[in-house]
């Protein structure tokens, strides 16, 4: 092997053309992770998991099944919803653990299937997902609390 003054890349020989070790090299995606899709999902709502799952998809060039897994999060939260409301007014208990398991379906389903148990992946921060649910919750709870001082 010898040194190529260029870009300082090790090269190999094949006749008269040089081969860089880097060639077989490609770009890792960046993906939210399993593990924050699953929590967001939780503690905020399937569709969350779903519309952070629907990112990677897009990422990943899946668009339809994206789309799926957005348009699923929604009809998911939307029956959640409309069966909560069966239940004593204290059901956050129930509602979590529901969420958490949408979000373990949307993994075991449109992850595997779409990205794979092994894709190799750099994790994308989530921050800012975070501060937008964090914010929604703020505004939800808000509500509730104004809602309930006018009815009272």
């Amino acid at each position: 092997m010898e040194q190529n003054p260029q870009n300082d890349s090790y090269v190999t020989a094949a006749g008269n053309e040089e081969i860089s070790i880097f060639d077989d090299l490609k770009p890792v995606p960046v993906y939210y992770s399993e593990k924050a899709i699953y929590v967001f999902s939780a503690l905020f709502s399937t569709l969350f998991g779903a519309i952070l799952l629907g990112i990677n998809l897009t990422t990943a060039g899946q668009k339809k099944p994206a789309w799926q897994a957005v348009i699923l999060g929604l009809l998911y939260a939307i029956a959640l919803t409309w069966g909560l409301s069966y239940f004593p007014k204290n059901n956050a208990g129930i509602a979590l653990a529901l969420n958490g398991i949408g979000g373990y379906l949307l993994r075991q389903y449109f992850w595997t299937k779409y990205l794979g148990n092994n894709v190799i992946y750099t994790k994308k921060s989530i921050l800012v997902p975070a501060i937008i649910g964090i914010l929604l919750a703020v505004i939800v709870v808000a509500a509730i609390f104004y809602t309930a001082g006018l009815t009272n």
